[in-house]
């Protein structure tokens, strides 16, 4: 297990995962919560998650993102949609699937 963690659990209601990851140039990573129930388990300076104040500031975020990852990586728990997404917006994170 690692030292530093997020975890996702399903909400037995409307149940999925989505969120972006933001690869920072020092190696940190903000995970920006979309759909899921995310917490912070045991949290140390390499992994942190983001939640915008207002729905106005992650609107303007992911509009300055679009088609342009670069840093940025989509993930879901509907594979495809992951990879079509990150895909589309040309993501440069690498992503390894089995």
């Amino acid at each position: 297990m690692p030292q530093s963690y997020i975890e996702e659990t399903y909400s037995g209601f409307d149940g999925g995962m989505d969120a972006f990851l933001i690869v920072k140039d020092d190696g940190k990573v903000e995970i920006v919560p979309l759909g899921g129930l995310f917490k912070t388990i045991n949290s140390k300076d390499n992994l942190s998650l983001n939640e915008f104040k207002s729905n106005l500031d992650y609107i303007n975020w992911e509009k300055s993102v679009k088609g342009n990852y670069l840093n940025v990586c989509r993930v879901s728990n509907v594979l495809k949609v992951e990879i079509r997404l990150n895909r589309e917006n040309n993501s440069k994170v690498k992503a390894v699937y089995p």
